[in-house]
């Protein structure tokens, strides 16, 4: 959900954005891993990785120009997350997570009808 507001400037038309971004998913993973060594010894880890639902505050620009009917808006939208989306254990590493900021480079393409 993003607010935008767009500069009166003919030809390239500026425009900048700010909103929040909701990030839906939730859920664990139980899993067990066998490692093979090359002596030929196994040895099964238990793995566990967890994902939330968190929200982030996106803001971000781009222009908008048109060649003919066609209409491009290329930006960029900066996003920082509440929390990490990811994150887990390895048996015998370190913790991980996912990171809490987010930069998107788009395009978008339209066509003008008249």
């Amino acid at each position: 959900m993003l607010l935008t507001y767009r500069v009166p400037v003919p030809v390239v038309k500026p425009f900048a954005e700010v909103g929040y971004a909701p990030r839906v998913g939730s859920g664990t993973l139980d899993s067990n891993l066998l490692v093979v060594f090359p002596t030929q010894s196994y040895q099964q880890q238990h793995y566990r990785a967890t994902w939330q639902t968190s929200g982030g505050v996106v803001v971000g620009g781009g222009v908008r120009f048109g060649l003919g009917r066609l209409r491009l808006s290329p930006q960029v939208r900066y996003t920082h997350w509440n929390n990490a989306a990811a994150y887990g254990n390895y048996p015998d590493g370190p913790l991980y997570q996912s990171t809490q900021n987010q930069v998107d480079v788009l395009l978008g393409i339209g066509w003008k009808v008249r």
